[in-house]
């Protein structure tokens, strides 16, 4: 993580019932930089390392994501309860890749990746009323990618 991180948000519709109908368009995106309180909260949180503070971290990414999700909507107008869905990947606070075996992931006892992403999506979910598919990344893990 470095300390010029942010939140990226994006508004998209998106439209169609198969491959050969499907459409979407961007309806708004929005960056906010960390300002130093979060940088420092996070930074902290991941120098200590303690499970006190990871799961502080936790929910209060969550708290900020909901609110890069409201600053998106209002950008575009739109009312939260107007989502469908919100994608969250979560903030990425370690990252393992998995050991390659000539540019192909391995997955023998101990060599998988592992990766810990942070964003309560219950959080998220609770704070917008929407609907939360999360943690990406550690999915693509899971399966033997680099997430």
């Amino acid at each position: 993580m470095t300390a010029g991180d942010l939140f990226d948000a994006a508004l998209v519709w998106i439209d169609g019932d198969s491959r050969e109908a499907f459409s979407w368009s961007l309806l708004a995106f929005d960056s906010t930089p960390f300002d130093e309180h979060r940088r420092e909260t996070i930074l902290g949180a991941l120098e200590g390392g303690t499970p006190d503070a990871l799961c502080r971290l936790d929910a209060l990414l969550g708290e900020w994501f909901a609110s890069a999700v409201e600053k998106v909507c209002e950008v575009a107008g739109v009312e939260l309860g107007d989502l469908a869905a919100i994608g969250s990947h979560g903030q990425t606070v370690w990252h393992i890749p998995p050991i390659n075996d000539e540019g192909g992931a391995t997955l023998q006892d101990g060599d998988r990746g592992a990766t810990l992403q942070l964003g309560d999506s219950a959080t998220l979910a609770e704070r917008t009323g929407a609907t939360v598919i999360s943690d990406f990344r550690s999915r693509d893990v899971a399966a033997g990618g680099h997430g």
